[in-house]
């Protein structure tokens, strides 16, 4: 990411990016642009990356969650053995997270999504409710306890070491072409449709 910014900056400033997301065909920049949504809705969609509508299965790999706890396999913990799609903090994303998004988005609400990410927050912060994110479990108090520590002030000491500069792994210029693709992308999205239409 580190050299992506740097390589994105560039190729703004001296018109490569401009330049090439206007000579990018319309169909692969939508198609491109599809793929990346896709593969984020299913990111969120996951119990480990957001709603956990998606689950484990044990045939295909995924399969349909939102099971509460106790329906929960205990040796795979996102199988439902049953009650799938019974959990009211799914529930609360899907209805306040989402719709009320898609609808405020609808009539032109300024913030939609950071109301909806508030909204939900707040709600899912009290520990006496069915939909909070910290319950009275060794897994609720680990999250509460990390909870306080990310609102808790810590300085900043040693950023520039946390940084990999070992350019010569294969798979670093994989992930940085892939970067650099979708940046070009969302440059057409942001200046290509202004400019065409």
């Amino acid at each position: 990411m580190f050299l992506d910014g740097w390589i994105t900056l560039f190729l703004s400033i001296i018109g490569v990016q401009r330049w090439l997301a206007l000579n990018t065909p319309k169909s692969l920049s939508l198609a491109t642009g599809t793929g990346i949504g896709i593969f984020i809705a299913f990111i969120g969609l996951q119990p480990a990356g957001g709603l956990g509508v998606l689950g484990g299965n044990y045939s295909n790999l995924v399969g349909l969650g939102g099971c509460p706890e106790q329906y929960a396999d205990p040796d795979h913990p996102y199988f439902c053995s049953s009650h799938v799609l019974q959990n009211p903090a799914l529930w609360l994303g899907v209805f306040a997270g989402g719709f009320l998004m898609v609808l405020m988005m609808m009539y032109r609400t300024r913030g939609a999504f950071i109301i909806g990410i508030l909204l939900v927050s707040i709600i899912s912060w009290p520990r006496l409710t069915p939909v909070t994110l910290f319950p009275n479990t060794p897994f609720g108090d680990a999250n509460f306890d990390f909870f306080k520590k990310v609102v808790a002030f810590r300085p900043i000491n040693y950023v520039g070491n946390s940084l990999d500069y070992q350019y010569g792994k294969g798979k670093v210029w994989m992930a940085l072409i892939t970067m650099l693709y979708v940046d070009v992308m969302s440059a057409w999205n942001s200046q290509g449709i202004l400019v065409r239409y």
